[in-house]
């Protein structure tokens, strides 16, 4: 089976079965979903110790309420499902689903862990994670970012910056990175396991990133889960007490719709643009002004060059 092939279409049909049973696992029926099919896949089961379970590297917030209530169903009725894991090279596992039960367990001590162990590619095992956030009525946005980098940066060999520079080179030189190697194994994945293209990803997801901490904790916690709210909101950055009414008023409202929020931040005086806005447009007409010059790979590889250590550079300054 190709890196791809098992996975094409895996959000819209129940592909990730054969995906499984290729990795040995069985099934007694034909599961609904990605979850169903983690759950209902006959495959080896351990007892281990918690302690031997890291959550998935992807998973950046717990919802507080959903641990506290499986902390008291275990207290009472016991483990019922098993974590699915897939087994890493130190012989210690990572949670392929299951991550809130696995979090009660640690945080009721430490006590045996049941585990339902598959026998997957780390590649593999973060598309499958992927396919299953984004098939849920209501995906984490923000840990669907973090997947889809990831999963990239394992197929790519790269560090997730760079695959991040990837979908900006696309915006600004779409022919040329079109025939790339690497673009091709960006699509073959979007294709695969997300229900939207690269360019929604670049659009509404990547965004995500650079949120203020106040919305961005919002979002992190599911106290905001609308991540186009999140973004209006986030364009009154330069008045931080607005932005903070204007998200809790989106918190505690959320009939509030993102044009509603839209029209607040339109109220809302525009900061004045820095003269550093001018000096960097003033490159970027520069850089866009040589086009010719950009058709030599030399020219065009010392520019991208030069903007990767900038970007560094100002992360560092920022503090990111």
């Amino acid at each position: 089976m190709g890196k791809f092939s098992g996975l094409r279409n895996l959000v819209q049909t129940g592909e990730v079965v054969q995906t499984l049973e290729a990795s040995g696992a069985t099934f007694q029926q034909e599961p609904a979903s990605v979850d169903e099919a983690l759950q209902q896949a006959i495959a080896p089961e351990l007892e281990v110790s918690v302690n031997q379970v890291l959550p998935a590297e992807w998973k950046l917030y717990y919802e507080e309420a959903k641990v506290l209530s499986l902390m008291e169903s275990i207290r009472q009725l016991g483990q019922i499902d098993a974590v699915a894991v897939v087994r890493l090279p130190d012989g210690k596992f990572q949670a392929l689903s299951g991550n809130h039960r696995l979090e009660a367990v640690k945080r009721l001590g430490d006590r045996p862990l049941r585990v339902k162990v598959f026998d997957l590619s780390p590649d593999m095992a973060l598309d499958i994670a992927i396919a299953s956030n984004a098939q849920r009525s209501d995906p984490a946005p923000l840990e669907l970012v973090h997947l889809i980098l990831s999963s990239l940066s394992t197929k790519l060999e790269i560090p997730q910056d760079e695959v991040i520079r990837w979908f900006h080179r696309f915006s600004n030189d779409t022919q040329n990175v079109l025939s790339s190697k690497e673009w091709g194994i960006i699509t073959d994945t979007f294709a695969a396991v997300c229900p939207f293209s690269p360019s929604t990803f670049r659009v509404d997801y990547l965004p995500l990133l650079s949120l203020p901490e106040p919305v961005l904790n919002a979002v992190k916690t599911g106290a905001l889960t609308d991540h186009t709210k999140a973004k209006a909101i986030a364009k009154l950055r330069h008045d931080p007490d607005a932005m903070e009414a204007l998200l809790q008023e989106a918190i505690a409202n959320p009939l509030l719709s993102v044009r509603e929020i839209s029209e607040r931040v339109k109220q809302e005086k525009p900061p004045r643009e820095p003269a550093v806005w001018q000096q960097v447009g003033e490159v970027e007409r520069r850089i866009k002004s040589n086009r010719a010059a950009l058709q030599d790979p030399r020219v065009r590889g010392k520019i991208e060059k030069a903007i990767a250590a900038f970007e560094r550079k100002i992360d560092e300054i920022l503090g990111k």
